[in-house]
């Protein structure tokens, strides 16, 4: 079984498009290596944004990282810190998506 670390992984990609959430991140640390993970949730998708209903869902921020994963049955709970150096502000997001279907790939080639 491969040991996984969500923490302080780079968000490359956090929308919802089409009824299917997606969440793509880089320098996730897998067996003491880094790859990139994609999530994907499908099929019914209801996603809250700091408990709020969401049919909006896009990046806050250029950059982005993560806080906290949990993948659970049927969906995950993040925390996102998005860093916006223009302004030179973070802000930090809780996201709890759930729908019937959830694919994860994880590519060991990229980082």
């Amino acid at each position: 079984m491969d040991n996984i670390g969500f923490h302080e992984s780079e968000v490359v990609n956090c929308c919802l498009m089409k009824g299917v959430f997606y969440l793509n991140l880089s320098d996730v640390t897998c067996n003491d290596q880094k790859v990139s993970v994609a999530f994907e949730v499908s099929g019914n998708v209801s996603v809250l944004v700091d408990k709020e209903p969401s049919v909006n869902v896009q990046q806050c921020a250029d950059d982005g990282e993560i806080l906290t994963l949990d993948v659970l049955p049927g969906g995950l709970y993040c925390l996102i810190e998005w860093h916006d150096y223009s302004c030179r502000k973070n802000t930090t997001k809780s996201y709890r998506v759930e729908g019937d279907v959830v694919t994860i790939k994880v590519d060991r080639g990229k980082a």
